[in-house]
């Protein structure tokens, strides 16, 4: 079993908290899979910065954007400043791991209505939407990329 990083949006960190999405698409670039594969582990890396929560008194703590908490479970101070790419986040830090249940690659186009409930969204409007949100500006929608569709539970 192996360990790799994920990237997740915040909003995207918020639906796995609240087991509303066990599935995500990735760009295919390569012909192996480089999430891992079934029975592999993965980390989420989300935005954070060091904690700022009042009177939290542990140097080693930290906040996540996505859940307005910190570390040791006090509300976060919500200012704009000092938080960190979740590029940049070490796994040492890392507060959700996932477990890769099933993995496929796919047009992306042929997403079902299922899949898109799946991704956390009502349907694949929606999805097409949000795909674009994230991914638009180098594989839009309308280019219908080959996907890796890597399916996941929350541990």
């Amino acid at each position: 079993m192996k360990e790799r990083g994920i990237i997740f949006t915040t909003d995207n960190v918020r639906l796995i908290e609240a087991n509303k999405k066990g599935q995500t698409r990735r760009v295919a670039a390569r012909l192996v899979c480089p999430y891992g594969t079934i029975g592999d582990r993965l980390y989420i890396k989300e935005t954070w910065r060091p904690c700022e929560a009042p009177y939290c008194n542990d140097s080693q703590c930290v906040e996540w954007l996505a859940s307005e908490r910190c570390k040791n479970g006090r509300l976060a101070t919500l200012n704009r400043k000092g938080w960190k790419s979740s590029m940049f986040m070490p796994k040492s830090l890392a507060r959700i791991w996932l477990e890769i249940t099933g993995i496929r690659a796919e047009w992306l186009q042929d997403i079902s209505e299922s899949d898109a409930v799946a991704e956390g969204v009502k349907d694949v409007a929606e999805y097409k939407v949000e795909w674009d949100t994230i991914n638009g500006k180098k594989h839009p929608w309308s280019s219908n990329p080959w996907v890796w569709v890597i399916e996941f539970r929350k541990l």
